[in-house]
């Protein structure tokens, strides 16, 4: 069966036809094509052993995602109590106030999204390190060259 991005909606239309069928097509092509679907369906399916079937498993397992994402969420989800909290402070009336530990829930969340954000900065900074080049202009023969020279061209400094 043919499942080409290239056929025609007639095609894969009578395809369809030919895989829901229950009784066997005139043509003989399309009969051919019948009765082996049906076979290969009547066919049991051996278990996989037990090594190869966790090498599978482990190849097409999803990545779990990082950490960050822990941690923006639980930065929404903070955020957003002590906006809650804080809303009922222009209404009249008591003055409440954050807990000591929904505080420190917090400032853990802000960490691990200022921890993320700089190992992502570093990691995207070394990669991207590897190929970009820096370019000289060459400013001998350019009126006032040693003027213009120190804004134009890149400084390393040892303060970055």
């Amino acid at each position: 069966m043919n499942r080409s991005p290239d056929m025609s909606r007639a095609e894969l239309n009578a395809e369809e036809r030919l895989t829901t069928a229950d009784r066997r097509p005139d043509d003989p092509e399309l009969a051919a094509d019948w009765a082996l679907s049906r076979q290969l369906r009547g066919l049991e399916t051996p278990p996989l052993p037990a090594g190869l079937r966790s090498r599978v498993m482990n190849a097409t397992r999803r990545p779990q995602r990082p950490a960050w994402w822990l941690g923006m969420a639980a930065a929404v989800v903070i955020g957003l109590a002590v906006v809650l909290i804080i809303e009922p402070l222009d209404q009249p009336g008591g003055s409440p106030t954050v807990a000591e530990a929904d505080l420190h829930d917090l400032q853990l969340a802000l960490a691990g999204l200022e921890f993320g954000a700089r190992r992502a900065g570093t990691v995207t900074g070394r990669q991207l390190a590897q190929s970009l080049s820096t370019t000289r202009i060459d400013l001998d023969e350019v009126p006032y060259a040693n003027q213009v020279g120190y804004w134009i061209q890149p400084h390393t400094s040892n303060n970055h």
